[in-house]
């Protein structure tokens, strides 16, 4: 997918900038193909033949860029500047500066969509026009009602996205940077028609209840957290969960082939109308069923055995 990334101006005076050609040639064309959680996919001779330099110097300049610079006006990771991870690399203080969107920048977009917004609802508004002021008179009072608007909708603006990342902190699972999930989170609401405002009161809580949840497993399965794009995506925060974890409706006793068969039958039903135990049910059926496509019937008749003697639901 098409995208861009913001390169500072700060660039020429930062200490990266002292490195070599091939290293600062790497550094671009790593900012360039970033994805927007800052993650950068690739190989050496991958990213060799994407910066047209040799694999040799390639290398180099990866290890240099992974490497502490004390020199460096950061702070954090001892100046390094990527580091390696599945896949690929990862490019350190990402999120901090894409983050980082000045007020000049902000109050130009908010301009701009005031301007744009103003536009599309002036067909519906009349115009008012006070008879007993002058013309400038007017003129400025309207300009100073909408600066007391777009001020406003700002502050709003800002208030929601700050309480959105209490949100997004107190998640356990993997998440992408601030920017990223908020703009995720405001496309969900305007294509499911919510009110920004009222969802993100729910959040947190749904998040805490979702933790007790699976604080309370006593050796049953629970699901690994989704990515929290995924969990706002999928409106996790309307699931339903019992008031007292422990208050369960499936069997806690079943051995495997019991719970295979359970499995089975939710298969066949409509996911919309399960409920949230019923889904995690199914999903470890499913994911049981990956597994023994994998192993085989002996070997997944096995993993049977050793999983029930293990729970005490089978003697030898």
């Amino acid at each position: 997918m098409a995208g861009y990334s913001k390169l500072w101006t700060t660039i020429v005076t930062s200490s990266v900038w002292s490195e070599d050609d091939k290293t600062r040639i790497m550094w671009i064309t790593m900012l360039a193909v970033t994805e927007a959680d800052g993650h950068v996919s690739g190989s050496i001779p991958g990213m060799a033949a994407v910066a047209r330099l040799s694999i040799t110097d390639t290398q180099i300049a990866i290890d240099r860029l992974c490497a502490p610079d004390p020199y460096s006006r950061s702070l954090e990771f001892e100046g390094r500047r990527i580091t390696e991870s599945p896949g690929g690399w990862q490019i350190l203080n990402y999120d901090k500066y894409r983050a980082s969107r000045d007020e000049d920048e902000r109050k130009a977009y908010m301009r701009d969509y005031m301007k744009k917004y103003r536009k599309q609802n002036s067909k519906l508004c009349k115009p008012t026009v006070n008879p007993r002021k002058p013309p400038l008179a007017q003129a400025e009072a309207e300009a100073e009602a909408e600066a007391i608007k777009e001020k406003d909708f700002v502050d709003k603006s800002t208030e929601l996205e700050s309480e959105f990342e209490k949100a997004r902190t107190v998640y356990p699972g993997t998440k992408l940077g601030p920017g990223p999930e908020y703009e995720n989170f405001l496309k969900v609401c305007k294509k499911k028609k919510l009110k920004e405002a009222e969802v993100i009161q729910l959040l947190i809580p749904a998040i805490k209840k979702q933790i007790a949840w699976r604080e309370s497993a006593n050796g049953e399965f629970r699901p690994e957290w989704k990515g929290f794009s995924a969990w706002i995506n999928q409106m996790f925060w309307t699931a339903e969960f019992p008031d007292n974890p422990k208050d369960m409706s499936l069997p806690k006793n079943l051995n495997l082939a019991e719970r295979d068969e359970k499995g089975k039958r939710l298969s066949e039903l409509n996911e919309d109308k399960l409920t949230l135990e019923e889904r995690d049910f199914l999903y470890a059926y499913n994911g049981r069923m990956m597994m023994k496509e994998e192993i085989g019937e002996v070997g997944y008749e096995k993993y049977r055995a050793k999983t029930d003697r293990e729970r005490g639901l089978l003697n030898d």
